[in-house]
């Protein structure tokens, strides 16, 4: 049977189909919205953890396989993540059908991943007799210009305390860790607008890293357009 490069899933304790609420139930309502899932019923403790469950395909494959000696597995607590260890899953292959317009960025795992901007986001054109042409931005369903007016502020400051925290990098060390957590957390919610992806499959594929994460926000921002245009040097990755 023809293999798929892409994640399966094993949702441990039933056998059948999930409903919709099952999914939510286990974080993967978001990640799966849209696909075409296929599944595999596992009834006599053969899955992953050695218990019942059910295998989930999202990208077509008729009864997806569980086959641990091909197979590389992590688990999750509410779900198990899965793929073929000859078959990493890459961004092409998880990618969302209508992705928004971005850059693309080479991340943590060596692939280029589409991160949509803020400022190619669509916008509508309204038109009235006395102000003429008007542009409008689409609504942001996403949240995606509330993460990039927090990552501004974040960079903004982080240049206020650049000179504080190297006097006393460790005593706000703790503060540092938690910012760059806050922010892996942004970066997935934006990485996840164009492709089928939550925290447990960046981080499966290691997408994400202290600087990656700066990467993905900052392209959000358009920052690296906006310095080649302004001729500006240095960087600006945040903290961490």
């Amino acid at each position: 049977m023809p293999r798929e490069r892409t994640f399966i899933y094993f949702l441990p304790g039933r056998t059948e189909k999930p409903s919709a609420q099952q999914l939510a139930e286990a974080g993967l309502d978001a990640v799966l919205a849209d696909a075409s899932l296929a599944c595999t019923p596992i009834s006599q403790g053969r899955g992953p953890g050695g218990g019942p469950g059910v295998l989930i395909s999202p990208a077509g494959q008729r009864s997806p396989l569980y086959k641990p000696d091909r197979q590389q597995w992590q688990d999750f607590g509410k779900f198990h993540l899965g793929w073929w260890t000859d078959l990493v899953p890459r961004p092409e292959d998880l990618a969302r059908d209508e992705p928004l317009p971005g850059h693309r960025v080479k991340l943590g795992d060596g692939n280029e991943w589409l991160v949509p901007c803020v400022n190619l986001l669509p916008v509508d054109l309204t038109w009235s007799p006395d102000g003429g042409w008007a542009g409008q931005r689409t609504a942001d369903t996403h949240g995606l210009i509330e993460i990039q007016e927090q990552w501004l502020e974040e960079i903004t400051r982080a240049l206020r305390s650049e000179e504080e925290r190297r006097d006393a990098e460790s005593a706000e060390q703790g503060e540092i860790e938690l910012t760059v957590a806050g922010a892996a957390d942004q970066a997935t919610r934006v990485l996840a607008v164009n492709y089928h992806v939550g925290p447990a499959e960046l981080a499966g594929l290691h997408v994400l890293t202290s600087r990656t994460v700066g990467d993905v926000l900052n392209h959000l921002c358009d920052l690296p357009g906006i310095k080649k245009k302004t001729g500006s040097g240095g960087s600006s990755s945040g903290p961490g």
